[in-house]
């Protein structure tokens, strides 16, 4: 674990001193859609989130809804996560960009079936790699998203480490 924690803190130095962020300023309002699988089981996760940047704050927040269908477990669950984008660029002109970002997130699951029965709460830290399309049309900025999201981190109802996996997300917002 510390590990991990040290990559991510290299890669915080290193971004914040050689790159900067790019997305539109204001606030910003979408949907994601996202599919992962989780270490040692069978299957995967979907969720379906709301997302939220707010003017000001440098964190883009999601609030959502999973399932989980494994070998092991079914059940449902509830997340929120934010994510901090330590790399923003522009690939071309200023239209298509890339990010990297590191960010936390916290779930409760319902498990319905297997081992998984019961309630589980976990903590996550979460590395989103991907590529934003922000096209200008009027007063808003239509952003479309798509991202793979490697994560690491612990089930602490029941204890259970290392947890996580490694995920891809969709998404679309709306810049006012």
């Amino acid at each position: 674990m510390k590990k991990v924690l040290m990559v991510f803190a290299l890669v915080a130095i290193i971004a914040t001193g050689t790159a900067f962020a790019d997305h539109p300023d204001g606030f910003g309002i979408g949907v994601e859609g996202a599919y992962g699988t989780t270490w040692g089981s069978w299957g995967g996760y979907s969720n379906a989130a709301l997302t939220l940047k707010f003017a000001g704050v440098p964190i883009y927040l999601g609030i959502g809804a999973d399932i989980t269908v494994s070998s092991s477990e079914i059940g449902f669950g509830l997340m929120v996560y934010g994510d901090y984008y330590f790399i923003d660029m522009p690939i071309v002109s200023n239209i298509l960009h890339w990010y990297l970002g590191a960010g936390v997130q916290a779930t409760l699951g319902f498990g319905a079936s297997g081992a998984g029965a019961g309630i589980k709460v976990g903590v996550l830290g979460r590395l989103p790699i991907g590529l934003s399309l922000q096209i200008p049309v009027s007063s808003v900025t239509l952003e479309f998203y798509l991202a793979a999201i490697p994560n690491i981190g612990v089930t602490v109802i029941p204890f259970h480490f290392p947890a996580g996996g490694i995920g891809g997300a969709a998404g679309f917002r709306l810049w006012f």
